[in-house]
């Protein structure tokens, strides 16, 4: 897992997507940038647990996805990357109006790093052609990207324990989140990877 120190011209990159957490803005040359934004609870913007959540997900990446992918070349590794407060602060106000009204409430933790990686949305014919050849693809039709989003069901070390609870040697991750949004938002999710 990589880590490098990235000076970026906040010019060079343009709003692509945003979810509850992240904002994606991508570049010319192909790279996408996904950057965290400020929970909502001002408690919880504490630098150190996000760059560690951050690195969790590309050991996960590392370790479980690209076996299973194997050779193909399809996942690339991601890079961790620390930009500076100035970097951050710029690109907000770059993609302020771009940003849809009912996501303008959270803005970007400008204390954090991001994740690097390459933008699998727009490939061209060579790009497929190169990458993909072993495939036997057919490169008459247009690309199309799929965002498969992995959900961590992995259970945790018995060791851990959820405040007010004995044990939680049977709740994955994702269960965990469930529980913490139905206490917190009042809302349940129907599905789990189980």
């Amino acid at each position: 897992m990589a880590e490098e120190n990235v000076l970026f011209e906040a010019s060079e990159w343009n709003y692509k997507a945003e979810g509850n957490y992240h904002i994606v803005v991508a570049n010319a040359s192909g790279k996408v940038l996904r950057l965290r934004k400020l929970m909502p609870n001002p408690s919880k913007n504490v630098p150190e647990s996000s760059e560690n959540e951050i690195k969790q997900g590309l050991a996960f990446i590392e370790f479980v996805v690209q076996p299973l992918l194997r050779d193909s070349g399809l996942c690339l590794m991601p890079l961790l990357v620390k930009l500076s407060e100035k970097f951050i602060t710029n690109v907000m106000k770059k993609i302020e109006k771009f940003r849809p009204e009912h996501r303008r409430s959270r803005g970007l933790d400008t204390k954090k790093c991001g994740v690097l990686m390459q933008d699998y949305c727009f490939l061209t014919r060579n790009k497929i052609w190169n990458d993909l050849k072993w495939l036997g693809a057919s490169l008459s039709l247009d690309t199309v990207a799929v965002e498969i989003k992995l959900k961590k069901g992995f259970r945790p070390a018995q060791n851990l324990h959820i405040k007010g609870s004995n044990s939680c040697e049977n709740i994955c991750h994702f269960c965990r989140t469930q529980l913490y949004r139905v206490a917190v938002e009042k809302r349940f999710g129907n599905y789990a990877p189980k």
